[in-house]
């Protein structure tokens, strides 16, 4: 009976070390993320998605450090596997873990959304001001592409407008010079953006 005991201490001992190390590489490729996802919302093409996907992140940490600090510790503590107790400490680091699983889906789904977006072409008269600032600007010419640089920022002359006007697009150049470039919407409506 000692022996068996003996094992319950090393199995047990055994699955809070590997939760310890799964928990500590959460924690590292999180914080990555987390930090990838802020440097992202940089650009204000989606940074309210980035900041959310960031607190997923954050959050699903959040569970596995309880997870690690609190729930591991318990159950360890207990001796006897079969106890209402270690049950109840196994539930409830189910649905942790659980948790933390759709929290990092979550962010994981909307960081593959984030790239669908990005990677479509919108046309400019299609376009939705905070999804357009950022993204590379093409003209798009008789049967050939112009990659010029990326949307900075636009003109409203008449923003008290009920319907304001985009009357010019402030687009960085590849090569790094700024110019506006002011036309009347029909020659705007080529102007497309992708990544």
């Amino acid at each position: 009976m000692h022996s068996g005991s003996s094992d319950v201490t090393q199995f047990a001992d055994l699955t809070a070390a590997n939760l310890r190390v799964l928990g500590n590489v959460g924690a590292v490729c999180g914080g990555v993320a987390i930090v990838v996802a802020l440097a992202r919302s940089i650009d204000a093409a989606d940074r309210t998605g980035d900041v959310i996907r960031a607190g997923l992140i954050l959050l699903a940490l959040g569970g596995v450090a309880y997870e690690t600090f609190a729930i591991v510790p318990a159950m360890t503590a207990i001796t006897d596997l079969h106890s209402p107790e270690f049950a109840e400490l196994h539930a409830r680091s189910s649905q942790v873990y659980g948790g933390v699983v759709l929290l990092a889906l979550a962010a994981l789904v909307m960081a593959a959304v984030r790239e669908t977006r990005r990677d479509s072409v919108m046309a400019f008269h299609d376009g939705f001001l905070s999804e357009m600032i950022g993204r590379t600007a093409v003209l798009d010419g008789v049967g050939r592409k112009l990659t010029v640089g990326r949307v900075s920022d636009f003109v409203v002359e008449h923003p008290d407008d009920t319907f304001p006007k985009i009357d010019a697009l402030v687009i960085k150049a590849t090569a790094g010079n700024t110019w506006r470039r002011s036309a009347p919407s029909s020659i705007l409506k080529p102007v497309a953006t992708s990544c």
